[in-house]
């Protein structure tokens, strides 16, 4: 199914034994520079931390690649002939893309918002969650001292299909990426869970964020 709007993709990618890990981790220095496509707005590859992203400690093991494209028909030329990225994933063990269309987003992300809103909310169906902020160098160690206690929170929550952290560089450029299995289990997290609301507290009362940006969307295709 082909979208003419705006799409969003996420792409996990594992990598297995020390030299695919070595191979992912020094890519990080040069690959991402090199990931360019026709149609293709932004492309971000990630790195992730331990304990399912959400640690200070990196994941050699784990990577994402987001990108945002004029249409899915641009993402999906981009997979199939990308010299580049084919010969990239051709060292990973495992990976999954997730096509998404951006139902709801604020904040910004590099200084501005880069999503369009190309679909509407349907609350019984999968939902996905793209968050990402700045934090501001003075509040670094501050911040990672209490994300232990708020990813908590979420792991083994109700509805929650798929979490993780991730950031161009995670420890001050935080994102994370979830799924849940509707919109209803989401917000349930968003404002029910006590880890997760003692962290808005902090946050707007230390204003520990150069920027932040919160993005919903729809599922529309995992491959």
């Amino acid at each position: 199914m082909q979208h003419s709007s705006q799409i969003t993709t996420v792409t996990i990618i594992d990598f297995q034994g020390f030299y695919n890990k070595w191979f992912a981790f020094s890519a990080m220095g040069i690959i991402p520079f090199l990931l360019k496509g026709e149609g293709m707005h932004k492309g971000m590859l990630m790195g992730s931390g331990a304990d399912n992203g959400f640690g200070a400690k990196p994941n050699f093991g784990r990577y994402a690649f987001v990108a945002i494209w004029d249409n899915d028909e641009s993402s999906q030329v981009f997979f199939k002939q990308n010299k580049i990225w084919n010969y990239y994933i051709g060292h990973a063990s495992q990976f999954n893309t997730h096509r998404l269309q951006n139902t709801m987003s604020h904040g910004a992300w590099g200084g501005h918002n880069p999503f369009q809103k190309g679909g509407d909310h349907d609350e019984n169906a999968k939902v996905a969650v793209i968050t990402r902020a700045t934090i501001k160098w003075r509040h670094m160690w501050r911040f990672w001292q209490n994300v232990p206690d708020s990813s908590k929170g979420i792991k083994d929550k109700e509805g929650l299909v798929f979490a993780i952290g991730i950031g161009e560089w995670p420890l001050r450029f935080q994102a994370t990426f979830s799924i849940w299995e509707n919109a209803h289990f989401m917000k349930k997290f968003a404002y029910e869970s006590k880890q997760h609301t003692d962290m808005i507290k902090k946050t707007k009362h230390i204003g520990w964020y150069k920027e932040e940006l919160f993005a919903r969307f729809k599922i529309f295709e995992t491959v």
